[in-house]
């Protein structure tokens, strides 16, 4: 089926005209009407434009179809990037599964916490930013989730802030030598000591904030539409 053929019968269908109503009105068959809906045959353009009179559109229209709106055109991205979303959701729980045991199996073996500690403080926020991002932009493929100014600048600021002490423990971590007689954690407490305190500290700086931050990122980088 051609696009004329697939804009003719939803346009027709959505003013609720039969075939036979469109035959009656331009003086054909209902016969020939259901060869350019199926795409047998197309109208030509004198025909096309007395349709499109008929059916209060416009060539275009029949043409191409109806223009989209401004909201149903991000949506197309947002089924993007809830894609792109997903894969970074869908490496973190490969990794959660099969590369955290490996790493604890390294840490035992070789007492060295650093690449474990990495994981905690690189892989598993970006995963978890993501995870965070992911739920409003799913949402948004039915509602429009679009903020309004100033509010959308306070949830992007405060998004960035929610990932700074664990990106920067992370960039610490990854350019600095361990030093002689420092443990990767006792390093780490130098840099946030407030941090990596116990393993709850560790949750919410690696898992709490990095959820919330995605969040307050996606609504503030999405910028208001019109439906």
């Amino acid at each position: 089926m051609n696009a004329v053929a697939k804009n003719l019968k939803t346009i027709r269908t959505q003013k609720g005209y039969t075939q036979d109503d469109l035959a009656q009105a331009l003086h054909v068959t209902r016969q020939t009407v259901s060869s350019w809906e199926t795409g047998r045959s197309e109208p030509d353009i004198e025909m096309l434009t007395a349709l499109a009179e008929f059916l209060q559109t416009d060539v275009t229209t029949l043409i191409y179809g109806p223009a989209k709106t401004p909201y149903q055109a991000m949506q197309e991205k947002y089924k993007v990037w809830s894609l792109i979303l997903g894969l970074f959701v869908l490496a973190g729980l490969v990794a959660y599964v099969w590369l955290q045991p490996r790493l604890l199996d390294y840490r035992r073996q070789t007492f060295d916490m650093r690449p474990g500690i990495l994981y905690q403080t690189l892989l598993v926020p970006v995963c978890t930013v993501a995870t965070g991002a992911l739920l409003p932009c799913i949402l948004s493929l039915w509602i429009n989730t679009a903020i309004r100014k100033p509010w959308r600048y306070l949830l992007l600021v405060f998004g960035v802030l929610a990932l700074v002490p664990i990106l920067g423990t992370a960039l610490q971590f990854a350019i600095w030598e361990q030093p002689p007689g420092f443990t990767g954690v006792s390093q780490l407490t130098l840099w946030f000591p407030f941090a990596l305190r116990n393993m709850i500290s560790l949750g919410i700086w690696s898992r709490g904030m990095p959820f919330l931050g995605g969040i307050c990122l996606f609504l503030g980088l999405n910028r208001e539409i019109d439906h």
